[in-house]
């Protein structure tokens, strides 16, 4: 009958033997799609289990520090040289130590998941391993931003919940470093939800308005060390935001899903059901930057996938694909995205980039030619931002030109920018601290018009 590991190990010895599962293993092909769940098997209350899970956490806030010390080190913004020294370490063995949170987090769900409840690694040596544990700088400067949202959180909740007390800590550390945000963050969401902890303010019970979190960082920015990033209360209080926006989705409480059930109770999308219902099969791709990507910070999910989920909701024979990265450009789009998209042979294909110079031109161009090629219909949107285009590049002429790019090889234009004017309450889709993303609401009226174009009503 198969154990606890903790029965048998030192608790650091199993941390090894996760890493024995990550060596073992090769690196997974994509990420899961939240939304998450807790696996039954882990109970964060169980004393045995609840000492793996701490060792968990504590060997991630190892790694995520070990990669901060090389960014003061070699990044333009330096931190509290006495936090982040690398000591007797060189630089090259913190970013070694740093990638081994990404092999935790590579290891599949389910299979991370049987190292902590039964300890089973196959045989493998996890001794072989405990270095590795044992070398991490150990983040314990009480300046830290996970330190100093734990002793917040520790003294709200007056001890309660310790173990999701330090997930979010862990989550929030990261996440002040921004440039993780679409990966390594996204896993650790995945792995902490996978063994039951909280991760977020208001999972914990705590208000979490957008008020309260400013209020939070205008507290804790001052007791904060200097880091290479910045951690003004602004900073705090959309990290946090951002927290609260990913547990929120990584749950399945709030998101794409959830926003198109919703809006198809609303009587002027619940009247395109008839004609969405009746659309041929057909294969729908979008291709484009952040404002195409459900897992922005800013929105529970983007207008084009909103609308997509709506069609599917009525609809079985509808398929859609995103092929999408944050900043894409077609330049971009082309080397990473084009094979895939054209493999994957869609019906239709919706693009909305940034446009910034002679060679993006010549990309887009390029991805209209290949997709024709293949029979696909392709749309081009000009903006989904009522602030319109910022001029990022060379060109100021950028709707125009992309409006007769469409004339010229038989592309459609959407003219959706100019939409926002139907809705009064436009300024409000601002978010937090800055104008080149939407809020919620935002996507959604973009989402009806995207869905008012498919049921024939634009």
């Amino acid at each position: 009958m198969r154990r606890l590991l903790s029965r048998f190990y030192p608790a650091v010895a199993a941390l090894s033997l996760l890493l024995a599962f990550s060596f073992s293993m090769a690196p997974a092909a994509e990420r899961p799609d939240p939304p998450f769940t807790a696996d039954s098997r882990i109970d964060p209350g169980d004393p045995a289990q609840a000492g793996l899970i701490s060792q968990l956490i504590t060997f991630l806030d190892g790694t995520v520090y070990a990669g901060q010390i090389v960014l003061s080190e070699t990044g333009q913004v330096k931190g509290d040289p006495e936090i982040f020294s690398p000591g007797t370490l060189s630089l090259e063995r913190l970013g070694e130590l740093a990638s081994y949170g990404d092999s935790i987090a590579a290891i599949p769900g389910s299979t991370l998941m049987d190292a902590l409840a039964y300890g089973d690694a196959g045989g493998l040596d996890a001794e072989r391993y405990q270095d590795i544990a044992y070398a991490l700088p150990l983040p314990s400067a009480p300046g830290l931003p996970l330190n100093v949202l734990r002793a917040y959180l520790e003294k709200r909740l007056e001890g309660q919940d310790k173990l999701s007390v330090r997930a979010v800590s862990s989550l929030l550390q990261l996440c002040m470093e921004i440039e993780r945000d679409a990966d390594l963050l996204q896993d650790f969401f995945r792995i902490y939800i996978n063994v039951g902890l909280k991760v977020s303010l208001s999972q914990l019970g705590l208000p979490a308005g957008e008020d309260d979190l400013l209020k939070i960082g205008q507290e804790l920015s001052p007791l904060t060390a200097k880091c290479p990033y910045s951690t003004t209360p602004q900073d705090w209080q959309v990290m946090l935001y951002k927290l609260e926006m990913w547990g929120a989705k990584n749950t399945g409480q709030r998101d794409r899903k959830v926003l198109a059930s919703e809006l198809l109770k609303d009587p002027a999308v619940s009247a395109l059901r008839p004609a969405l219902a009746k659309l041929p099969p057909r294969r729908v791709a979008f291709l484009g930057h952040s404002l195409t990507m459900s897992l922005h910070w800013s929105t529970y999910g983007s207008w084009c996938d909103i609308a997509a989920e709506v069609v599917k909701q009525v609809n079985p024979q509808f398929e859609y694909g995103d092929f999408n990265s944050g900043g894409l450009t077609p330049t971009r789009a082309v080397q990473k995205h084009l094979k895939d998209l054209l493999a994957w042979h869609p019906d239709e294909t919706y693009m909305l980039m940034s446009i910034r110079n002679k060679e993006d031109r010549r990309s887009l161009e390029k991805i209209i030619s290949d997709l024709k090629g293949i029979g696909c219909k392709v749309f081009i949107v000009d903006d989904v931002r009522p602030w319109g285009f910022r001029n990022e590049g060379e060109y100021k002429d950028t709707y125009s030109w992309l409006e007769a790019l469409c004339r010229k090889e038989g592309a459609t234009f959407l003219a959706f920018q100019q939409l926002y004017k139907k809705a009064p309450v436009w300024k409000a889709w601002r978010p937090l601290t800055e104008d080149i993303h939407l809020r919620t609401e935002g996507h959604i009226f973009y989402a009806r018009e995207l869905l008012n174009l498919w049921a024939g009503k634009m």
